[in-house]
């Protein structure tokens, strides 16, 4: 029996029906990913990939969130992924560095739309799917892969079909062709962190339409190699990982991935996000005259001062640059004396980038040490007068459920109006009990009011 099988077989068989904590981490993110799309669909490129889906509609489609028409499933889940990496804020599995709602959500929905499944249904798929992206990342990713390949479209192509597999309630044999063929399709590069692109908006989106492809392509009888994991020419020799490819069936801790899940604060790079609240917590702790600071020092872990995109003094081609530059987020934060969604848009205040260019950065090798299981960062500044002024986090403060439902909640309001609001934030608590998801999805088949 291959390993594949035996992976796809283990993760057909898990269930959250029966653990309250798994179900409201999973309504959790859930209710988040809406809010996300509704977010995003703001952006330019979220705008500029519905201009270009949405000439389009057929007539017994999916629904594109908040958008009043429908696509293909294929063509839905890809739309509705951008519209959530748009928002730049998807949830985050920081052992992986992968965003999995990003591709999961999208899948489930559109196929879900499609087939009628139980709210119980969609959310036994979805921890399927968390699961398999964090087991299979957690072997793959390193500093060589991370420099190379974007992790969520890579591990969601397998973890997204085997969401797809569970949800369509595809047996064993036909579950693996679906990873099969979703894995043939993994892939996104790294130079967008580069030269500034805007490549990685649409990496999950690719994943997320190549993996209802392939789930209905299996559905119908379509074959592929079984060994895709860990076979000579499989994903994991192609990716890395292929030594470590038994730890894929080893219990290990946590048991459950989407413990690991966190919800980003702003709309900004994971890992430039302990750095900026060490800037916080300076302005907070200090009266602080940006105009007198003469230099600006950031010590922090590896991976978020070797990742790609991270060290980016400027000048920043676009909003996306601001998201991932740890100089602006901590230039930003000391400039406006807050961290919030408005710092990633100035990108051409000169304030800000006169302090990118006298910020140093530096590595710390316990906080190297520390990662994943904390994020740490320490910022000090030195002013006109030669005095030095530091603060320091041992990890990024917690966004908790009350506030990510709070702005899922307040982003659905000013879309979709108070009442309806209300509504589809109780349907997403409650989603458990929902017999066909398409109820769910009416108020998100509409069309958004203008904000």
């Amino acid at each position: 029996m291959s390993l594949t099988r035996r992976f796809v077989a283990q993760s057909l068989a898990i269930s959250a029906r029966h653990d309250p904590a798994l179900l409201d981490k999973l309504k959790l993110c859930l209710a988040d990913h809406v809010g996300c799309v509704l977010a995003g669909a703001a952006m330019p490129w979220a705008r500029q990939t519905l201009a270009a889906l949405s000439p389009w509609p057929v007539g017994n489609g999916s629904p594109v969130l908040g958008q009043g028409f429908v696509l293909a499933p294929a063509e839905a889940a890809f739309a509705n992924a951008v519209l959530a990496s748009s928002s730049s804020r998807t949830d985050t599995h920081p052992p992986t560095n992968s965003h999995p709602g990003a591709v999961l959500f999208p899948v489930l929905l559109a196929l879900a739309a499609q087939r009628g499944s139980s709210g119980a249904d969609l959310l036994d798929a979805a921890l399927a799917g968390y699961q398999a992206m964090g087991r299979l990342g957690r072997i793959m990713v390193d500093d060589d892969f991370r420099k190379r390949f974007r992790t969520t479209p890579v591990i969601g192509s397998v973890g997204g079909a085997i969401a797809a597999a569970h949800l369509l309630k595809l047996d064993t044999d036909r579950a693996i062709q679906a990873v099969a063929l979703a894995a043939n399709a993994a892939g996104g590069l790294m130079q967008w962190a580069h030269s500034g692109g805007l490549d990685l908006i649409y990496h999950a989106a690719q994943a997320a339409r190549a993996v209802v492809h392939a789930a209905l392509l299996a559905e119908a009888g379509c074959t592929a190699s079984e060994a895709i994991l860990e076979g000579e020419g499989g994903l994991l020799m192609a990716f890395g990982g292929r030594e470590r490819v038994e730890e894929l069936l080893s219990r290990r801790e946590p048991t459950w991935e989407i413990e690991a899940i966190d919800f980003k604060p702003v709309p900004a790079c994971v890992f430039v996000q302990a750095s900026a609240y060490a800037a916080l917590k300076l302005v907070t702790e200090n009266t602080v005259d940006a105009a007198r600071i003469r230099a600006v020092s950031v010590t922090s872990f590896h991976t978020a001062l070797r990742f790609p995109g991270c060290d980016n003094p400027g000048p920043l081609a676009d909003i996306q640059a601001a998201r991932m530059s740890l100089q602006h987020s901590v230039a930003a934060v000391l400039v406006r004396g807050t961290l919030a969604d408005a710092n990633y848009l100035a990108i051409d205040d000169t304030a800000i980038q006169r302090l990118c260019g006298v910020m140093t950065l530096h590595e710390d090798a316990a906080m190297t040490a520390a990662f994943p299981a904390r994020q740490s960062a320490r910022v000090d500044i030195t002013l006109d007068d030669g005095r030095r002024i530091g603060a320091s986090v041992d990890d990024i403060p917690v966004f908790g459920p009350a506030q990510v439902l709070a702005r899922a909640d307040a982003v659905a309001a000013a879309t979709l109006g108070a009442a309806q609001a209300a509504r589809l934030m109780q349907a997403c608590g409650t989603i458990e009990a929902c017999a066909d998801m398409r109820d769910f999805l009416k108020p998100l088949s509409q069309e958004r009011r203008a904000a």
